[in-house]
């Protein structure tokens, strides 16, 4: 596993999580409860879409900087 993979995770698991617990607190303000599943797939969804998202733009990044070197 190359860097960039590996900082791809910790950033889909950090974005994930941030999402998931600032939903989890709008929908506990409005229901005053918190369904764990929705929870469970807002971070798996959310964080695996932007751990590939990031995964996309560092390779292009490091593509673009092997051109100029």
């Amino acid at each position: 596993m190359n860097a960039i993979q590996k900082k791809s995770i910790k950033t889909g698991l950090y974005s994930g999580i941030l999402y998931t617990i600032l939903m989890g607190i709008d929908e506990y303000w409005g229901t005053k409860e918190i369904i764990i599943w929705k929870s469970i797939f807002r971070f798996l969804f959310f964080g695996i879409s932007m751990g590939l998202v990031n995964l996309y733009n560092l390779s292009q990044l490091e593509k673009e900087q092997k051109k100029v070197e």
